[in-house]
């Protein structure tokens, strides 16, 4: 399965954000600004997932490719968390080496740099826990799981494969 790719997006409506008490951008790098961050521990990685409430507000559509739709995929405690350490914009350019915000510039954060050799500075132990569970293979099992049997009907895969982060030593390789 060379070059396969798991997109993950988290998405709540702005009506969700509002019942949950979730604040708006303003919010984002609280934590990293001296502000207060929303407490979640993590005792278990498999919690931190984006699937962990598929079986209840989730369901696979098969047109035009096999997907997942999970509603509220996270548990709001951990939604609240990872909102409140959200990057800063000066973590998002420092992690891309640069020290300026170009205009109509989408910034990426992939993996690689959320996990890599001095991303502890600009990214929280919460943010590196929940990448590191969705690069693993726990997460890919997860996935597989659900999504496997309609994808394998469409493209045969190849058992002989790795899950993880490339160029991070210590991110684990299934």
């Amino acid at each position: 399965m060379r070059g396969a790719l798991v997109c993950i997006c988290v998405l709540l409506p702005h009506t969700v954000r509002a019942q949950l008490g979730i604040a708006g951008a303003g919010a984002l790098g609280a934590a990293q600004a001296g502000g207060q961050a929303a407490a979640f521990t993590v005792t278990d990685p498999s919690s931190l997932s984006v699937l962990s409430r598929f079986a209840s507000n989730g369901h696979v559509e098969l047109k035009p490719y096999p997907y997942l739709v999970v509603n509220s995929a996270l548990p709001p405690e951990l939604y609240r968390a990872l909102e409140a350490d959200f990057l800063t914009d000066t973590a998002i350019l420092a992690l891309n080496g640069e020290t300026e915000r170009k205009q109509n510039f989408r910034y990426d954060v992939p993996a690689t740099k959320l996990l890599g050799q001095g991303a502890a500075q600009h990214v929280t132990s919460l943010w590196q826990q929940f990448a590191r569970y969705h690069t693993s293979r726990a997460f890919y099992d997860e996935v597989d799981a659900i999504l496997g049997p309609h994808i394998r009907k469409l493209h045969p895969l190849k058992p002989n494969f790795r899950t993880g982060v490339r160029c991070v030593p210590h991110a684990p390789h299934g």
